[in-house]
């Protein structure tokens, strides 16, 4: 037996923990880290290789900012002039999300295909700290916004 904080872990719970770990994290989502958090106080040999893990599931991992558009945002904190840049064309219609520091989607605005610049006119936010969510088929990248 392990013990952990006054708890303490069987070789079933080990097992069972281990078995739930070795998901792929796409699919177990929370639970696989929280198994895998656990285990390291009972082991720290373990390796997770998610890629291999991942390959057959019909989620795919995406990195933020590795695609090949990139984009800036003109104007931070917000005013009338504040803009999104893209480094080349859209190459589909995009999608902005504007969320708030909670997660909660404030408002979703769709970006034309092609376009180079996007005027963030008409947000009427309140003041606050948001998150911008660009995302595209060449482009995906999160952005912190400042509304005085």
């Amino acid at each position: 037996m392990f013990y952990l904080y006054n708890a303490h872990f069987t070789s079933g719970a080990i097992d069972t923990l281990m078995s739930i770990a070795m998901q792929c994290p796409l699919e177990g989502g929370k639970a696989v880290y929280r198994a895998r958090a656990a285990l390291r106080w009972v082991t720290d040999t373990l390796e997770y290789d998610d890629i291999t893990t991942c390959s057959s599931s019909p989620l795919k991992l995406r990195k933020e900012e590795s695609t090949s558009a990139s984009i800036v945002l003109d104007g931070n904190p917000l005013t009338k002039d504040s803009k999104l840049r893209f480094s080349q064309a859209l190459v589909s219609q995009g999608n902005l999300q504007i969320l708030n520091l909670q997660g909660q989607i404030i408002s979703e605005k769709v970006i034309a295909a092609k376009a180079l610049t996007y005027n963030l006119v008409g947000l009427n936010l309140p003041a606050g700290l948001y998150i911008l969510k660009v995302s595209a088929t060449n482009l995906f990248k999160s952005l912190k916004l400042v509304v005085e």
